[in-house]
């Protein structure tokens, strides 16, 4: 990881604004978070932008790429707590921690921009408006891991793959329409990892769902075709309620 610039972009020139952390809030108050002193990080793909128990005295909002988090088991193996894309804020969690409890490893060339644990808690503490975008982005996080628990603990294998695929591709497609093509960051390894099945039923389930035409898919090159359709399989019963949740932000802080 290395440090790239300490000249921010205007955070209304930005190309990810309106999907960012910072779109909660108002131009004229964005400077509560001091953007302008902020640094603009490089992470180059297998990298750390930081290692569990390492202090936790800086968040950083994605800018470009992504980022695996995940932790290690008892036995030493990795389990994929979720995935942080652009717009998404990382290191929340450690406003109640002084360690971070997560590795955040790049999945690709990341850019994020880096805040101070300080200035962040001085801005919330100081501005409402920055106060009530930190409590949706928490909030938002809750509720998606409470989402990951009834889809790992409930759904079969094709169904937790048909969530996953909507889930991503909402947040990847944010800005664009909702039958863009996009490319999944993370390899069917850390997909399966994430779901809690095997890379051979991730890759089957893929290929089911397109043989079925509600996917397309080349590689890590992905199109959602039927999107009803994936709800209906990946959400039964009130899917007006899953589906705000699936749509959320970020996996974790």
């Amino acid at each position: 990881m290395s440090d790239i610039s300490t000249k921010a972009t205007r955070c209304p020139d930005c190309q990810i604004h309106d999907t960012c952390f910072a779109s909660h809030l108002t131009s004229n108050r964005v400077h509560g978070l001091d953007v302008t002193s902020s640094k603009s990080i490089v992470t180059l793909p297998n990298e750390y932008l930081f290692r569990a128990g390492e202090e936790t005295r800086r968040l950083h909002i994605v800018c470009s790429g992504s980022l695996k988090a995940y932790r290690l088991s008892p036995d030493g193996r990795e389990v994929v707590l979720g995935f942080f894309l652009p717009g998404d804020i990382v290191g929340l969690s450690g406003m109640s921690s002084p360690t971070h409890s997560f590795f955040a490893m790049a999945l690709e060339t990341t850019h994020t921009r880096e805040f101070t644990m300080t200035e962040f808690q001085r801005a919330i503490k100081n501005d409402p408006v920055v106060a009530e975008a930190a409590f949706q982005s928490v909030s938002s996080e809750l509720d998606l891991a409470q989402h990951l628990l009834f889809v790992v603990g409930h759904l079969e294998a094709k169904a937790r793959v048909a969530d996953f695929v909507l889930s991503i591709s909402h947040r990847l497609l944010r800005k664009k329409g909702p039958q863009s093509r996009f490319k999944l960051p993370m390899d069917r390894r850390d997909i399966a990892n994430h779901l809690g099945v095997t890379t051979e039923t991730v890759s089957r389930a893929l290929s089911q769902l397109q043989r079925e035409r509600l996917i397309d898919v080349e590689g890590k090159h992905m199109r959602v075709l039927d999107r009803r359709a994936l709800e209906r399989m990946a959400r039964p019963g009130d899917q007006s309620t899953t589906r705000s949740v699936t749509e959320s932000s970020p996996p974790i802080g």
